[in-house]
Protein backbone atom coordinates (compact mmCIF):
# COMPACT_ATOMS: atom_id res chain seq x y z
CA UNK A 1 0.00 0.00 0.00
CA UNK A 2 1.09 3.52 -1.15
CA UNK A 3 1.75 6.11 1.64
CA UNK A 4 -0.22 9.09 1.40
CA UNK A 5 1.56 12.27 -0.16
CA UNK A 6 1.83 15.01 2.76
CA UNK A 7 0.45 18.59 1.52
CA UNK A 8 2.17 21.43 2.64
CA UNK A 9 0.55 25.02 2.26
CA UNK A 10 3.62 26.32 0.99
CA UNK A 11 6.64 24.93 -0.86
CA UNK A 12 10.22 26.52 -1.50
CA UNK A 13 13.26 25.91 -3.36
CA UNK A 14 16.28 27.23 -1.96
CA UNK A 15 20.03 27.14 -3.99
CA UNK A 16 23.41 28.81 -3.38
CA UNK A 17 26.11 29.16 -5.86
CA UNK A 18 29.61 30.20 -6.04
CA UNK A 19 30.68 31.09 -9.78
CA UNK A 20 32.74 30.83 -11.97
CA UNK A 21 35.11 29.12 -8.91
CA UNK A 22 34.34 27.90 -5.46
CA UNK A 23 35.77 29.08 -3.38
CA UNK A 24 36.41 32.90 -4.61
CA UNK A 25 33.74 33.06 -7.23
CA UNK A 26 30.55 35.37 -7.45
CA UNK A 27 28.39 34.40 -4.51
CA UNK A 28 24.53 34.31 -5.08
CA UNK A 29 21.80 32.97 -3.02
CA UNK A 30 18.48 32.71 -4.79
CA UNK A 31 14.82 31.07 -3.41
CA UNK A 32 11.53 30.85 -4.47
CA UNK A 33 8.03 30.53 -2.20
CA UNK A 34 5.37 28.94 -3.97
CA UNK A 35 1.41 28.69 -2.31
CA UNK A 36 0.61 24.76 -2.08
CA UNK A 37 -1.34 25.38 -5.87
CA UNK A 38 1.62 26.64 -7.42
CA UNK A 39 1.32 30.90 -7.07
CA UNK A 40 4.30 32.25 -6.43
CA UNK A 41 4.45 34.37 -3.09
CA UNK A 42 8.36 35.62 -3.43
CA UNK A 43 11.49 35.00 -5.59
CA UNK A 44 15.12 36.66 -4.58
CA UNK A 45 18.23 36.19 -5.94
CA UNK A 46 20.79 37.55 -3.87
CA UNK A 47 24.33 38.79 -4.70
CA UNK A 48 26.65 38.14 -1.81
CA UNK A 49 29.40 39.77 -3.98
CA UNK A 50 32.87 38.14 -4.90
CA UNK A 51 35.11 37.22 -2.05
CA UNK A 52 38.47 34.87 -1.89
CA UNK A 53 36.29 33.34 1.20
CA UNK A 54 32.82 33.10 -0.70
CA UNK A 55 31.80 29.43 -0.74
CA UNK A 56 29.00 27.45 -2.55
CA UNK A 57 28.39 25.95 0.99
CA UNK A 58 27.94 29.55 2.36
CA UNK A 59 25.66 30.49 -0.30
CA UNK A 60 23.24 27.92 0.26
CA UNK A 61 23.17 28.38 3.66
CA UNK A 62 22.14 32.16 2.75
CA UNK A 63 19.67 31.02 0.56
CA UNK A 64 17.88 29.35 3.37
CA UNK A 65 18.06 31.74 6.22
CA UNK A 66 16.69 34.36 3.23
CA UNK A 67 13.59 32.15 2.94
CA UNK A 68 13.05 31.55 6.55
CA UNK A 69 13.50 34.95 7.32
CA UNK A 70 10.52 35.66 4.54
CA UNK A 71 8.29 33.00 6.12
CA UNK A 72 8.90 34.94 9.46
CA UNK A 73 7.89 37.73 8.24
CA UNK A 74 4.75 36.64 6.65
CA UNK A 75 3.39 34.96 9.20
CA UNK A 76 3.75 37.79 11.68
CA UNK A 77 1.56 39.78 9.04
CA UNK A 78 -0.99 36.59 8.96
CA UNK A 79 -1.39 37.16 12.86
CA UNK A 80 -1.69 40.54 12.92
CA UNK A 81 -4.21 40.95 10.19
CA UNK A 82 -5.89 37.69 11.91
CA UNK A 83 -6.73 35.15 9.09
CA UNK A 84 -3.92 33.01 10.35
CA UNK A 85 -4.44 29.35 10.21
CA UNK A 86 -3.64 27.58 13.51
CA UNK A 87 -0.81 25.87 11.26
CA UNK A 88 0.95 26.39 8.68
CA UNK A 89 3.28 24.17 6.64
CA UNK A 90 6.05 24.71 4.34
CA UNK A 91 8.21 21.87 2.77
CA UNK A 92 11.33 23.62 1.90
CA UNK A 93 13.89 21.81 -0.77
CA UNK A 94 17.53 22.27 -1.43
CA UNK A 95 20.09 20.46 -3.34
CA UNK A 96 22.47 20.59 -0.94
CA UNK A 97 22.72 17.85 1.28
CA UNK A 98 25.34 19.38 3.65
CA UNK A 99 23.26 21.80 4.46
CA UNK A 100 19.60 19.96 5.09
CA UNK A 101 22.03 17.28 7.22
CA UNK A 102 23.73 19.89 9.06
CA UNK A 103 20.97 21.72 10.13
CA UNK A 104 18.98 18.48 11.37
CA UNK A 105 21.77 17.53 13.09
CA UNK A 106 22.38 14.55 10.72
CA UNK A 107 25.66 15.31 10.23
CA UNK A 108 28.44 17.37 12.29
CA UNK A 109 29.57 20.65 11.76
CA UNK A 110 33.47 22.00 12.14
CA UNK A 111 33.57 24.72 9.96
CA UNK A 112 33.29 28.16 12.12
CA UNK A 113 31.32 30.07 9.70
CA UNK A 114 29.04 27.31 8.57
CA UNK A 115 28.67 26.54 12.25
CA UNK A 116 27.23 30.20 12.76
CA UNK A 117 25.20 30.16 9.70
CA UNK A 118 23.45 26.64 10.28
CA UNK A 119 22.57 27.71 13.85
CA UNK A 120 20.72 31.18 12.69
CA UNK A 121 19.09 28.25 10.62
CA UNK A 122 17.73 26.52 13.81
CA UNK A 123 17.12 29.45 15.32
CA UNK A 124 14.89 30.83 12.67
CA UNK A 125 12.96 27.42 12.73
CA UNK A 126 12.26 27.67 16.49
CA UNK A 127 10.88 30.82 16.12
CA UNK A 128 8.54 29.55 13.56
CA UNK A 129 7.68 26.85 15.10
CA UNK A 130 6.54 28.62 18.27
CA UNK A 131 4.64 30.86 15.95
CA UNK A 132 2.50 28.02 14.48
CA UNK A 133 4.64 27.00 11.21
CA UNK A 134 6.31 24.07 10.94
CA UNK A 135 8.81 23.80 7.81
CA UNK A 136 10.55 20.19 6.74
CA UNK A 137 13.65 20.64 4.86
CA UNK A 138 14.31 17.72 2.16
CA UNK A 139 16.97 17.10 -0.28
CA UNK A 140 16.43 16.72 -3.72
CA UNK A 141 19.10 16.13 -6.71
CA UNK A 142 20.17 19.46 -8.73
CA UNK A 143 18.05 18.56 -12.04
CA UNK A 144 14.35 18.87 -9.22
CA UNK A 145 15.40 22.15 -8.15
CA UNK A 146 15.50 24.15 -11.14
CA UNK A 147 13.33 26.99 -10.01
CA UNK A 148 15.79 28.07 -7.33
CA UNK A 149 19.17 27.05 -9.46
CA UNK A 150 17.71 28.78 -12.55
CA UNK A 151 16.99 32.19 -10.81
CA UNK A 152 20.42 32.09 -8.90
CA UNK A 153 22.30 31.46 -12.71
CA UNK A 154 20.06 34.77 -14.12
CA UNK A 155 21.69 36.54 -11.59
CA UNK A 156 25.02 35.15 -12.16
CA UNK A 157 24.94 36.02 -15.78
CA UNK A 158 23.52 39.19 -15.31
CA UNK A 159 26.31 39.95 -12.62
CA UNK A 160 29.03 38.35 -15.25
CA UNK A 161 27.40 41.15 -18.32
CA UNK A 162 27.91 43.62 -15.89
CA UNK A 163 31.40 43.21 -14.88
CA UNK A 164 32.21 43.07 -18.45
CA UNK A 165 30.50 45.94 -19.61
CA UNK A 166 32.34 47.53 -17.13
CA UNK A 167 35.88 46.40 -18.18
CA UNK A 168 35.12 47.34 -21.55
CA UNK A 169 34.04 50.91 -20.64
CA UNK A 170 37.25 51.16 -18.19
CA UNK A 171 39.23 50.00 -21.27
CA UNK A 172 38.35 52.48 -23.85
CA UNK A 173 39.28 55.50 -21.81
Amino acid sequence: MEEAAIMYDFYAWCDGACEPRNPGGWGIAAYVLETWDGKPVRREAINMGRHSWMTSNRCEYHAVQALLDVAIGLRAKSLVRGDAKSRISVLLRTDSMLVVKQITGEWNCNAEHLIEARNACRERLKELSKSGVEVDLEWVPREENTKADTLSKSLYDEETLAAMRLREASKRR
